[in-house]
Order: structure tokens, then C-alpha cells, then sequence
């Protein structure tokens, strides 16, 4: 006798824009990595980093918004003050 390995259903498969919108719900939601990963039907480490992909991703998002706005008002005319 011998103990399989549990192995969550969607290992290896592609993040969809649901799966990332669910996950994000969720974790705003308060939920722990581990209940997410439960319900996604995922790895806790999956989850993990996927949250931190996004939040990578959100981060120079907006700093390539910051920089396209700052640029935008040097080519305007309006410098940007703090």
C-alpha cells in the first residue's frame, strides 16, 4: 500500500481572465491562499504565484500609466507638480 500524491485538477493548466478575476475576489474577500487554492482547484503554491504575477503586472501597469501621464503633460505644455 502506498499513499498517492494528491494532485490538484488544474496543475499545469492555463490561467484564464475568470480564474484570475475569482482569484483576486477572493483575496480581496480576506480568504486564505490555502481556501482559494481549494476552490480553484489548485496548488497553494500556484496561487501564490499567480498573486504575485498579477501584482507585478499592476504595479508596472501603473507606473506605465504614471510615466505616459507625466509625458503627456510635459508634450502639453503642463509639467506635472507634486
Amino acid at each position: 500500500m502506498f499513499d498517492k500524491k494528491i494532485v490538484p485538477m488544474q496543475q499545469n493548466k492555463p490561467w484564464t481572465g475568470e480564474d484570475d478575476q475569482r482569484l483576486i475576489e477572493m483575496r480581496a474577500a480576506g480568504r486564505t491562499i490555502a481556501f482559494i487554492a481549494a476552490a480553484l482547484q489548485r496548488s497553494s503554491g500556484g496561487i501564490a504565484g499567480r498573486l504575485a504575477l498579477l501584482r507585478a503586472r499592476s504595479r508596472a501597469e501603473a507606473k506605465a500609466d504614471r510615466v505616459a501621464g507625466h509625458a503627456h503633460g510635459l508634450k502639453s505644455g503642463h509639467a506635472n507638480r507634486a
